[in-house]
């Protein structure tokens, strides 16, 4: 649940125990039963060193590889895990052993023969996988020495300059040693010559390349090609991309204010001739939008129509029926805000 995904190098270096670290589970053990024989409060502290640094970070590293489905990191840190506990508790059990320390119980000596070919057997069976894994470390490392010491010794050509290498070690199979250079052109005389040395230097059935200018000119120049129109339709894409979401924000904006804008506006028209017909005393007919405000942050939208009436219609007339209007209009706008204003002659 952690936002640190990636994986570290702390992680790594307990997914491939070997034999190294058998020993160093051994020796830590003999330090704890040696601890815990002494007086003092010093064992308990051994004690809990001893499980965070030997047990825990396998465990750890174990429940990342469950909770990822890397399942070679889990087997490898709990092959660790398994190691530690089996030869921690063996080499305190030798100690014991070694220094007569009285039994709890005592058992037949056939059975206790038992034990001991059980705890020899579960031994063997632990330390063997590590085994194989060291020897196979061990090769790599040599392989990865020598083929470091044979490009630094032989690949100082005038005019030719090495800007990468990749080793690639192989136990079963033919393991490879490519060297990338840039300058001058290598001979293929001077590649087989470099090649017929690779024996001085212990790297035997080794497949070993030269890339250089000659092998992949095209090639490069197509990738570089390739690169280049790949970078130039992206940053076209990204950037019509760009411009169309601002676009839309654009049209999504001028939609809202088109919806408000049809939202305040009435059929102004329809609404004063159905007035005339009804009202024949109306001469004037007016309609706006009127703000209001109290002074606070909120500002009402009111629609406001003014009308003014004959002559012949005096003021108790004209405000009934301003209130038949403003019924009418709260109903035909389905807008309860509608307010009428008489704007009524003066006799």
């Amino acid at each position: 649940i952690t936002p640190f995904g990636d994986v570290q190098s702390e992680l790594i270096a307990r997914t491939r125990p070997n034999l190294l670290d058998v020993m160093v589970a051994f020796f830590g053990g003999i330090a704890l039963i040696v601890a815990k024989t002494q007086r003092g409060t010093v064992a308990s502290v051994i004690f809990g060193v001893a499980i965070a640094t030997a047990l825990m970070p396998p465990l750890c590293t174990a429940g990342y590889g469950l909770a990822n489905g890397n399942w070679s990191f889990f087997f490898g840190a709990f092959y660790l895990f398994t190691i530690n506990s089996v030869f921690i508790a063996l080499s305190t059990f030798l100690i014991t052993k070694y220094l007569k320390f009285p039994l709890a119980t005592y058992i037949d000596p056939e059975r206790q023969k038992k034990v001991r070919w059980y705890i020899l057997g579960i031994s063997l069976l632990v330390i063997l996988p590590s085994s194989f894994t060291f020897w196979s470390t061990i090769q790599e490392s040599l392989f990865n020495r020598n083929a470091n010491q044979f490009i630094t010794e032989n690949f100082k050509l005038e005019g030719t300059e090495v800007i990468n290498v990749k080793l690639d070690y192989n136990s079963s199979e033919q393991s490879k040693i490519e060297v990338f250079v840039i300058g001058e052109l290598i001979s293929k005389k001077t590649e087989q010559e470099l090649a017929n040395r690779l024996s001085n230097y212990e790297l035997n059935n080794v497949d070993f390349k030269i890339h250089q200018t000659r092998d992949n000119t095209n090639e490069i120049a197509g990738q570089l090609s390739a690169q280049v129109k790949s970078g130039i339709i992206e940053e076209l894409y990204s950037l019509n991309a760009s411009q169309l979401k601002d676009k839309d924000e654009k049209i999504a904006f001028l939609q809202n204010q088109l919806v408000t804008l049809r939202g305040k506006s009435i059929p102004f028209n329809s609404i004063q001739k159905e007035l005339k017909a009804q009202y024949s005393e109306l001469e004037k007919m007016s309609y706006g939008l009127t703000y209001n405000s109290d002074f606070s942050e909120k500002i009402d939208t009111i629609p406001m129509f003014y009308v003014t009436w004959s002559d012949k219609s005096n003021k108790k007339e004209a405000e009934a029926n301003r209130e038949k209007i403003e019924a009418w209009l709260k109903v035909r706008l389905e807008n309860k805000k509608v307010e009428v204003k008489n704007l009524q002659n003066e006799n």
